[in-house]
């Protein structure tokens, strides 16, 4: 059984097979809530209650929700799977500066060629 507070540290938590008992952040909750158990508050008493419920699960379910949980990390988190979507991040970013930066050189030169004003 695995405590975190951090979702970097969740992944690798749940590719152990383990059950993995977590704080509710938003990213935890949304990425992982429904692969372990998440605390809904942070108190011991949350805690032992969760824990309660890990240890009252049949061993049967509890592995089959440890073994899910691994295989989805492992899909959501395969290392091809983050550099696709690191490449996609960069290549929209390039595209949205590339953007701005033409529309400011088009500002620049609608400037530079409108008549002076004179006092």
């Amino acid at each position: 059984m695995s405590l975190s507070s951090e979702s970097v540290s969740n992944g690798p938590r749940q590719a152990s097979g383990r059950p993995v008992i977590t704080t509710a952040t938003p990213q935890i909750a949304a990425d992982y809530g429904d692969l372990c158990i998440v605390l809904d508050r942070e108190e011991l008493q949350a805690l032992a209650d969760a824990i309660m419920k890990v240890a009252a699960m049949p061993a049967a379910d509890r592995l089959a929700r440890a073994a899910g949980a691994r295989v989805a990390v492992i899909e959501r988190c395969a290392w091809s799977r983050q550099g696709r979507r690191l490449v996609r991040f960069l290549e929209e970013s390039s595209a949205e500066s590339e953007a701005v930066a033409s529309g400011s050189a088009e500002l620049g030169r609608r400037e530079a060629a409108r008549p002076a004003l004179s006092p």
